[in-house]
């Protein structure tokens, strides 16, 4: 029988009440209540853990079972893979290939560098024929290689044949610079030559003029310079005596 409302307890029954709160609770089997009581829940418990401790056992000896087949199945992988090639061959295969990819690839880029640079070649080619058939029609030579071929042995022949006549022009260009330089001597020899003859002629004119003066003199000094050397011989007659005495 339960409280009634608003009372708190509880009935055997296994009813409560606390307030408004009202409701029941019962255990499936009484425990810690009694000496009999605590026995006989320590021998469910028991019970419920031998149960517990036989399913850990099966369940241990299955984990044992798939433990062993696992390691059987281990052992035959392990022989499989021993038996298996290993991947060395693969690895050195994949190498060459990469190896083998770069080099057509750098072949590759060579042909194409290659073929840009023969259009390039073939682009300067033709211009260059042009230029040559311009440059042969501006100079008057021929354009074709066989004849190009004759100009140049004639221009060879022409350079031996100048070769050969070397010795006669260093001779005559040693002779041109000899007349030159016998020229330049002529030239000084003619400037000396008109210097000496106007010395010769001052030289002239100054001996007209001393002449001239030494006539003068002669004229106004003549007839006492007479005397003196007329008397010059006794003054030393007279010397010479006076010496003797």
């Amino acid at each position: 029988m339960l409280p009634r409302a608003g009372a708190r307890g509880a009935a055997r029954t296994a009813g409560f009440g606390i307030g408004a709160l009202r409701g029941s609770w019962a255990k499936p089997a009484a425990a810690y209540v009694g000496e009999g009581a605590r026995e006989e829940a320590r021998r469910a418990r028991i019970g419920e853990l031998q149960g517990e401790l036989q399913c850990l056992d099966i369940e241990l000896a299955e984990v044992r079972t798939r433990r062993d087949m696992v390691a059987g199945r281990r052992t035959t992988l392990g022989a499989e893979v021993a038996a298996l090639p290993t991947d060395a061959p693969l690895r050195q295969a994949h190498a060459r290939a990469s190896a083998v990819a770069d080099t057509v690839r750098r072949a590759r880029e060579k042909r194409d560098a290659c073929a840009l640079a023969l259009a390039e070649a073939a682009e300067a080619t033709k211009g260059a024929r042009a230029a040559l058939h311009e440059g042969a029609r501006d100079l008057g030579l021929p354009a074709d290689a066989a004849e190009l071929a004759e100009v140049r042995r004639s221009l060879a022949d022409h350079e031996v044949a100048l070769v050969a006549y070397w010795p006669a022009l260093r001779e005559r260009s040693d002779a041109a610079r000899s007349v030159g330089t016998e020229r330049t001597e002529l030239g000084e020899a003619a400037g000396r030559a008109a210097e000496l003859g106007q010395r010769a002629e001052d030289a002239a004119r100054e001996a007209a003029s001393a002449a001239e003066r030494h006539a003068t003199l002669v004229a106004m000094v003549g007839a006492p310079v007479a005397e003196l050397e007329r008397r010059l011989p006794e003054t030393a007659q007279a010397l010479r005596d006076c010496e003797r005495d």
